[in-house]
């Protein structure tokens, strides 16, 4: 390469140089996507919107949910009111025979 000449310069662009530049770039690509500002709600429906399947109530609360609920989501709250209900427990007991 270039730098055969003079090893001295070569082990400071290599030890030295290619780092800290590289270092400084991936701080820098860290920090901008950190530093970005947040996404808003209506920007965020938008995309999943663009998405095909994705359902839209991701994240959100939902107060009732039926079996005839679209996609048949349910939110977390309402599944483990379903399966912690009584008579409803699905759960098998390890007994004696």
């Amino acid at each position: 390469g270039w730098l055969d000449y003079y090893p001295h310069l070569k082990l400071v662009v290599v030890m030295v140089i290619s780092p800290f530049v590289l270092n400084v770039f991936a701080m820098w690509t860290a920090d901008s996507f950190l530093q970005a500002a947040p996404a808003d709600e209506e920007d965020v429906q938008a995309r999943e919107m663009l998405v095909p399947g994705t359902p839209t109530s991701i994240g959100t609360t939902m107060t009732q949910a039926d079996d005839d609920s679209p996609h048949g989501i349910l939110s977390f709250q309402e599944w483990k009111k379903r399966t912690d209900a009584p008579g409803q427990n699905l759960r098998v007991e390890m007994g004696t025979i």
